[in-house]
């Protein structure tokens, strides 16, 4: 959600330094379909409409179409632009499964990085979870209590 402030930010900056090379085009038309993709999905609802699905996920391919060509540039040696300044990880593959899922649920309401954020969660209900148990209890109390916090943020989610 920060990222969405900021991308809009890029995008001015990219088209202000936009020159007639490549590189400089492939790099605002790769903030420009980003900005796209954070506007579809910013009115917040569990579900998008048919049209914002397709303009969703056209957006996404162009965004990853043009983060790719610039990806190749930066590897290339003559680029001098710097080797690993676009590099592709697992998490903009991730990004075609979302584009695809919009057609069932808001890519704003997902996240390619639940591991990570259930991992902190966990972490500090468990930690919550500690004072007066028994370290052999810790296990069932944590799973009982978020078993609970998911049910409830699923309700909230339905209104």
């Amino acid at each position: 959600k920060q990222v969405a402030t900021l991308v809009p930010v890029a995008l001015e900056l990219a088209k202000a330094y936009m020159g007639k090379c490549q590189y400089s085009k492939h790099r605002y038309h790769c903030f420009d379909n980003l900005a796209k993709m954070y506007a579809t999905v910013s009115g917040g609802g569990l579900f998008l409409a048919e049209e914002e699905v397709l303009a969703y996920q056209d957006a996404s391919a162009r965004f990853l179409r043009h983060y790719d060509a610039l990806a190749r540039h930066s590897l290339a040696v003559a680029s001098g632009i710097g080797k690993f300044q676009w590099s592709q990880t697992p998490k903009f593959h991730y990004q075609e499964h979302i584009a695809e899922d919009a057609a069932f649920i808001s890519p704003a309401v997902c996240s390619c990085y639940t591991g990570e954020n259930m991992v902190g969660k966990v972490t500090s209900l468990a930690q919550a979870c500690l004072a007066g148990l028994p370290a052999f209890r810790v296990p069932s109390t944590v799973c009982l209590k978020y078993q609970v916090a998911k049910h409830l943020h699923l309700a909230a989610l339905k209104q």
